[in-house]
């Protein structure tokens, strides 16, 4: 993992043999800067149920929690089963805000440390 630090977030990439296969960010989203952040976070689709996504959400949540955010937005099409899947395994019962095809939800930044 390659972890290039700025002011207001992080990006995160995963390199397997010399190539980018996923990569995760997440940028501060609040006029309160440790208040709440936005996560974006995609894995290459033959590199999809090897961990990766895990690993980076596992990466991207110790430096939420280190730079003092609270709270997590994450927005994903409604399509998405495996974004839905894993806030669900992680924070259950909750419920995001449609707008068309795209579902928000909203979390505590704990919900996203590995159950």
């Amino acid at each position: 993992m390659l972890v290039p630090p700025t002011p207001i977030g992080r990006a995160t990439v995963a390199v397997l043999d010399g190539h980018v296969v996923a990569h995760g960010m997440w940028a501060s989203a609040s006029a309160e800067p440790d208040d709440f952040a936005e996560l974006g976070l995609l894995v290459r689709d033959d590199q999809q149920g090897l961990g990766i996504g895990s690993a980076l959400v596992r990466v991207l949540h110790a430096q939420m929690v280190a730079q003092g955010i609270r709270r997590v937005e994450v927005n994903t099409g409604v399509d998405n089963r495996v974004i839905i899947e894993m806030i669900a395994r992680r924070a259950p019962g909750s419920r995001p805000e449609r707008d068309g095809p795209v579902a928000t939800y909203r979390l505590p930044v704990d919900a996203l440390h590995a159950a």
